[in-house]
């Protein structure tokens, strides 16, 4: 049966994944929209080129140039939807890392410190809202998705100019505008839980009077990488 402890990490860690999948959610339906906008231009494209197999001809037509722009002005609105969704998910998340550590040395402890337990200080949270694992700001990450632009516009092109069929061009060109959502998702995860883990350690750092050091603990599922197995119950120093 699983210990008071097992049981709050288990309910912090549901609480954290739905605030980031709600999050995620909101970010899919968004992207889903754009495709819809953009399909409708790149199927009147194809059927003005229809019969052009000349790649250079195809490259010099002006639909291509305003596909492209089209492209590029939807990925910076969902750079800045993605960038702002993350922001409220970092936060959302270090305000909760506070909080859950107290929590969790409380149960440890046997209960008496939540009391004397220093929250983190509001500088410290904005310190940690909008930054990414190297310490830059989180939209230069967002930004990148700008040059997939081009990347999806080529797809299409190259499609025409091999004469493939419109479905064979339907079915690259989604391929190729769903690699900036992904990589979007993954930077939003990726970066909330990552500030999550830094809030927590902090604020480990900042009660080192009445904690000594942190314990590994992993969900131990499908999902869980060997090292993380490996490492579940270990204890370790605060400067870990």
């Amino acid at each position: 049966m699983p210990s008071e402890l097992e049981r709050a990490i288990t309910t912090f860690r549901r609480a954290l994944l739905a605030n980031e999948r709600r999050a995620a959610s909101a970010m899919v339906q968004a992207y889903g929209q754009s495709w819809v906008e953009i399909s409708a231009q790149i199927a009147q494209i194809q059927r003005d080129l229809s019969g052009v197999n000349d790649p250079a001809l195809i490259y010099r037509q002006r639909y291509l140039m305003a596909l492209r722009q089209q492209v590029a002005q939807k990925l910076a609105e969902f750079a800045s939807l993605a960038e702002a969704s993350t922001l409220v998910t970092q936060r959302a998340a270090i305000i909760a890392a506070a909080s859950n550590a107290a929590t969790l040395a409380d149960i440890v402890s046997g209960g008496g410190t939540q009391a004397y337990f220093t929250r983190l200080p509001q500088e410290a949270i904005e310190s940690l809202v909008g930054f990414a694992s190297d310490g830059s700001p989180l939209n230069q990450l967002f930004a990148e998705l700008f040059d997939y632009a081009d990347d999806i516009t080529d797809t299409f092109a190259a499609g025409l100019a091999a004469g493939l069929n419109p479905r064979d061009i339907a079915a690259e060109l989604r391929r190729a505008y769903g690699v900036p959502l992904v990589r979007a998702l993954v930077i939003a995860r990726t970066e909330t839980l990552r500030a999550y883990r830094e809030a927590t350690w902090q604020s480990y750092q900042n009660n080192s009077d009445i904690i000594s050091g942190w314990i590994w603990i992993s969900a131990a599922d499908r999902r869980s990488c060997v090292s993380c197995i490996a490492m579940h119950g270990s204890r370790h120093r605060l400067d870990e």
